[in-house]
């Protein structure tokens, strides 16, 4: 069964698009079919790598009929093969939005109604931004975590 992997941080530079480029390269080794996302207004770090083919896409836009919109982002996830992997760098910029719409537009029960397995990765990280990324974690907790009880 193919997981769309979800990494979100409020706290910029932990490695969140870092995480995200070891898990993509550990499916494309494996020859699983992986879809990488990035919701970075700026485009964000994943894009940088040309073997994943990042796709983008606005976060922002309110449009639905925009193919870039975070609705069609979310359809083309239910959309996806069983056993595909869906990799989505959600970094700092766009951490609070995505936690929001996820909630807001029901997408993580709308999935787990169509079979599809759903992960949230947060970094946490020690020294001075400790409490930073613990914050960040328990924002993402409160904000979608509870769709899960």
């Amino acid at each position: 069964m193919g997981t769309t992997h979800f990494f979100l941080n409020g706290k910029g530079g932990v490695g969140t698009s870092y995480a995200a480029s070891i898990l993509a390269q550990h499916y494309i080794a494996r020859n699983k079919r992986v879809l990488c996302v990035s919701t970075e207004p700026c485009g964000g770090n994943l894009r940088r790598y040309e073997a994943f083919n990042t796709k983008w896409f606005d976060i922002y836009c309110e449009d639905s009929s925009n193919p870039k919109s975070i609705d069609n982002l979310f359809k083309q996830i239910l959309q996806m093969d069983d056993d595909a992997e869906v990799i989505v760098d959600c970094g700092s910029t766009s951490y609070l939005s995505i936690c929001q719409a996820l909630k807001a537009k029901g997408f993580l029960d709308e999935a787990q109604s169509f079979g599809k397995r759903i992960l949230l990765h947060s970094i946490i990280i020690g020294g001075p931004s400790c409490v930073e990324t613990l914050n960040s974690y328990k924002s993402l907790f409160l904000t979608v975590g509870r769709l899960f009880g």
